[in-house]
């Protein structure tokens, strides 16, 4: 396999998910230079694909499988890739792993995983050269279950749909968190003594302060980028049911917008920000509305700006591309680190 210059990269993954992680992979794809990028979703690549799935899906659930099966297998025949993205959580079949295995040895596979997975993960491990994990707990997991070929690599934002917003519009100084409700998230939301807009599905009644805005609904990708546009300061607090080490979208999103990204501490971070330089960092709710005090503009102003950067040189989905070609060549070159990665592989460093 000559790993030297990946220019046929194939994206797997499935379109419509909540995170658009498929969508953005696509998008970044069209702006490397010297790559081409395609992509085939599993669950359907067109509205045809989607109609005779659901048919062969009335008939047998091995019917749907076979249908995606032949259809991967006809584009990588035909596409003939030289790496691939695997994006978010999927267990395969052994009828497809056997299938797909067949390309192994002049295709590099990779899978990028944002979510919390079983042992099932393992019946992938003879087709995978190298797993990449959004959280460093999820890497430490997959080290113990002996998936050595396993790194950290965070998420990232498209800045085709989260960039700042075009005039210099005034913001809101609200405290903006849109987020689906947790009783974590809950608890932590009725300690802050700041006022807020809380958006998100499940949130109708749980708030008790009056100074805080609940509109219980779920919005789509473009409202919430126009959100970030919209308001000074954004608010993350980390869904403990899929995340425990890692940063979310937000975390990168909001800044990508220009917004100031105001975050728990989680151990992650110092791999992506660094606290109170490019974004601001609380332990408990009521460090907040001192993080927010308006003697503190000029500094958070610095701040926006330098997580703005930040954002834009290092957390992109175009970099995470490139970061995935470099380190599959390096894993390629180097049987040290195909046999044994480290958790952390310098994702700054390894970007051209």
């Amino acid at each position: 396999m000559n790993t030297n210059k990946f220019t046929r990269l194939l994206v797997i993954g499935k379109r419509g998910g909540i995170l658009q992680w498929y969508e953005h992979l696509i998008d970044a794809g069209e702006s490397l230079n010297g790559v081409e990028v395609k992509g085939f979703a599993l669950n359907h690549n067109n509205f045809y694909e989607r109609a005779i799935k659901k048919i062969a899906g009335w008939i047998s659930p091995c019917a749907k499988a076979n249908i995606t099966k032949k259809r991967l297998i006809r584009v990588l025949d035909n596409y003939k890739p030289q790496l691939i993205i695997i994006a978010d959580l999927f267990y395969f079949s052994d009828d497809l792993i056997s299938a797909l295995i067949t390309y192994r040895q002049d295709c590099f596979f990779t899978h990028w995983i944002g979510d919390f997975y079983t042992s099932e993960i393992l019946h992938s491990k003879p087709l995978i050269h190298h797993f990449f994990f959004t959280d460093t707990a999820l890497v430490n997991h997959a080290k113990s279950l002996g998936l050595d070929n396993s790194s950290y690599l965070p998420l990232a934002y498209n800045p085709r749909v989260f960039t700042p917003p075009e005039t210099n519009k005034k913001r809101s100084n609200l405290l903006l968190f849109v987020g689906a409700w947790s009783k974590n998230r809950e608890r932590i939301i009725n300690d802050i003594d700041y006022p807020m807009l809380v958006i998100g599905k499940g949130w109708r009644k749980k708030l008790n302060r009056e100074n805080h805005k609940v509109v219980s609904k779920n919005i789509n990708q473009e409202e919430l980028a126009k959100l970030y546009q919209e308001f000074n300061y954004v608010l993350n607090i980390i869904n403990t049911e899929n995340i425990k080490n890692g940063l979310n979208m937000r975390c990168f999103e909001a800044p990508g917008c220009k917004a100031l990204l105001v975050t728990d501490d989680v151990k992650d971070l110092p791999y992506c920000y660094t606290e109170n330089l490019d974004v601001l960092v609380y332990d408990t709710a009521c460090q907040i509305p001192t993080l927010l005090a308006s003697q503190n503009k000029k500094s958070q102003t610095a701040t926006i700006e330098n997580g703005h950067k930040k954002a834009q040189e290092m957390h992109t989905y175009k970099v995470r591309i490139q970061s995935i070609i470099n380190i599959s060549s390096l894993t390629n070159k180097h049987e040290s680190l195909s046999e044994k990665s480290p958790t952390i592989i310098n994702i700054y460093e390894v970007v051209t």
